[in-house]
């Protein structure tokens, strides 16, 4: 029984978006890691590690998590600064929607107003609006797939979860990447249930990588070829 989990064939003619990387990043031997949930205390410990073996990564950022004005003196300060180091040291932001909500159980015009307020945020506090969404939970209804392109962003998925929310340990976690390939976007959390885990696998996560011949890819220059 795989220990991790696999998009089947048939799911991205459903869910339409962003499965895997393009076949040039795969052909280099690259792959992408992304993280989800942030931006916290624990995205930047996420960031240094990967920095440490020259890496970068997507991360998948909540709006509710920054301020709608950065420029207020109320503002989450804490969300709005680590929001702009992750950007700062070359990682790229993602949106992760507002709220951590199942998008797909809810009304378009919900949807779209989650959309806005979130892709908001993220320029305001940034200076730049994300380029990929990705659906909390991955869950996903035919109407998800035009909203988040009247936006500019692009739907992102995954090609490889290895559940970290639900490892037992950094030993279960690797074990559950070692079916890794080039050209697969990899899923991981930097905040919540498990991020304890994901930040001791992730040394011994890039470490296996490297033995199996494969390079992180960078996020922003896959964000520059899809913009062409």
């Amino acid at each position: 029984m795989k220990l991790f989990w696999r998009s089947p064939f048939w799911r991205p003619l459903l869910q339409g978006g962003i499965w895997k990387l393009p076949k040039a990043f795969a052909r280099r031997g690259e792959l992408l890691i992304t993280f989800d949930d942030g931006p916290t205390q624990a995205s930047l410990q996420v960031a240094s590690l990967l920095e440490e073996r020259g890496a970068r990564a997507l991360f998948f950022i909540k709006g509710e998590l920054l301020p709608e004005d950065p420029a207020d003196p109320a503002a989450n300060a804490e969300g709005l600064a680590i929001a702009r180091q992750l950007q700062a040291r070359g990682h790229l932001l993602g949106c992760h929607g507002l709220r951590h909500r199942r998008l797909g159980l809810l009304p378009p015009p919900i949807i779209r107003r989650e959309l806005y307020q979130a892709q908001s945020r993220i320029q305001a506090a940034t200076g730049m609006a994300p380029g990929f969404f990705r659906p909390p939970y991955g869950n996903w209804t035919p109407w998800l797939k035009k909203l988040p392109r009247t936006f500019g962003m692009s739907t992102f998925f995954w090609s490889h979860n290895p559940m970290d929310y639900s490892a037992a340990s950094s030993e279960v976690l690797l074990r559950r990447c070692e079916g890794l390939q080039a050209g697969d976007i990899l899923l991981l959390h930097c905040s919540g249930k498990g991020e304890a885990v994901t930040q001791q696998a992730l040394p011994m996560i890039l470490d296996l990588i490297k033995r199996k011949g494969l390079n992180c890819a960078d996020p922003l220059a896959l964000l520059e070829s899809m913009n062409g």
